[in-house]
């Protein structure tokens, strides 16, 4: 495909933004890997929402003991295990009444599947880390608004993340999120021009947020500057097709208008580059000596 529009018509940086991979689904890969690290505490926090739900005696047993401790009821959910999103808001969820699963094993002598105290302690830890791939995955897979311009904070954001729980006290954690860096390096190793390109054209970012955000996002300072330097490299690329795209228009329509005209179509062309030169010259002038005379 991409051949055979090359033919008919120039891409855009020779077609290098032609392929694009779905930060939505690079998202989804970082994260389907670490749940199994805790695979049996999420099965057991699973058995526990789903023992609970089984009966309407079982949870108004289970609401009665959450309004004695005057929390407002919130209804458990059970996950899709094959989606991380809906196994997070299960783990969120569960977390919320852990001290309530221990009151409720105290009235039903039936119910085996209550977590410890350091089993808790781990979903927590989970739950901070998806709580961020959740948000991030829902703002990125947002349909009805413009989204490519917040893809870098975002994936900024999940490095920092990544990052942070990789130094964690816990050795789950930590083996967690080897995975998630490996992923994330793999993917994003080499430079997303279009995920860049629309942050930069965000008047409230500009290149400044490039800066910022990818001595993060790439391991060593050198591959950082040589990102940062590639993505300049590209918007003056495009810029260039595009005002080279502009002058052959404003010369065919000179040759037309030439016709009828004695102006000669060079002339009118000189004139219209340098009219154009001369106001934005005189614009930054005017704003240099407005500057001068504060200063």
């Amino acid at each position: 495909m991409k051949s055979t529009l090359s033919r008919n018509t120039k891409l855009v940086l020779g077609g290098e933004l032609f392929h694009v991979r779905c930060c939505a689904h690079i998202l989804n890969l970082l994260v389907q890997h670490d749940p199994t690290q805790i695979k049996d505490i999420i099965e057991n926090v699973r058995e526990s929402v789903k023992y609970v739900n089984h009966s309407d005696s079982r949870l108004k047993t289970f609401c009665d003991i959450v309004k004695q401790m005057g929390i407002k009821q919130r209804k458990l959910v059970i996950d899709c295990p094959t989606r991380w999103n809906s196994t997070y808001e299960m783990l969120n969820i569960a977390s919320r009444f852990k001290d309530f699963f221990r009151e409720y094993k105290e009235r039903d002598r039936h119910y085996n599947c209550l977590s410890s105290t350091e089993e808790w302690e781990k979903v927590d830890k989970v739950c901070h880390l998806l709580k961020v791939l959740s948000y991030d995955t829902n703002i990125i897979s947002g349909s009805d608004y413009p989204t490519t311009n917040l893809y870098l904070p975002k994936v900024y954001m999940v490095k920092v993340v990544i990052d942070k729980a990789a130094e964690d006290s816990f050795d789950f954690m930590r083996g967690m999120t080897r995975f998630m860096k490996d992923k994330f390096d793999k993917y994003w190793g080499e430079c997303n021009l279009l995920m860049a390109i629309a942050n930069v054209l965000d008047p409230r970012c500009k290149l400044e947020m490039v800066s910022l955000c990818f001595p993060f996002i790439y391991k060593s300072e050198f591959d950082a500057k040589v990102n940062i330097e590639k993505v300049r490299q590209a918007l003056e690329d495009i810029y260039n097709d595009y005002l080279q795209e502009s002058s052959s228009n404003i010369d065919v329509r000179t040759r037309v208008e030439g016709s009828s005209s004695s102006t000669p179509s060079t002339e009118v062309s000189h004139n219209f580059e340098s009219g154009f030169a001369q106001l934005m010259s005189m614009n930054m002038q005017g704003n240099l000596l407005i500057q001068l005379s504060h200063n």
